[in-house]
């Protein structure tokens, strides 16, 4: 099973509104990302979290449903 973190509230929220700190927000540690969830970066997520289970992956899509594009 693919674990992904759904990331598109946050990326539709950028889009629309500039956000500017002088904070610093807390970081986010990842293994492995993959860009984009089209046929391919699925299938790359998939085998990522299948042939390395203790490492954390996420993939990101600029699009509002995944697998809908692949270039």
């Amino acid at each position: 099973m693919l674990r992904t973190t759904c990331i598109s509230r946050i990326a539709c929220s950028l889009r629309t509104k500039a956000y500017f700190s002088a904070t610093r927000t807390a970081d986010l540690e990842l293994d492995n990302i993959v860009v984009g969830a089209g046929v391919v970066g699925l299938a790359i997520g998939e085998r990522l979290t299948r042939e390395r289970p203790s490492e954390s992956t996420i993939v990101i899509e600029k699009n509002k449903r995944v697998g809908e594009e692949t270039r």
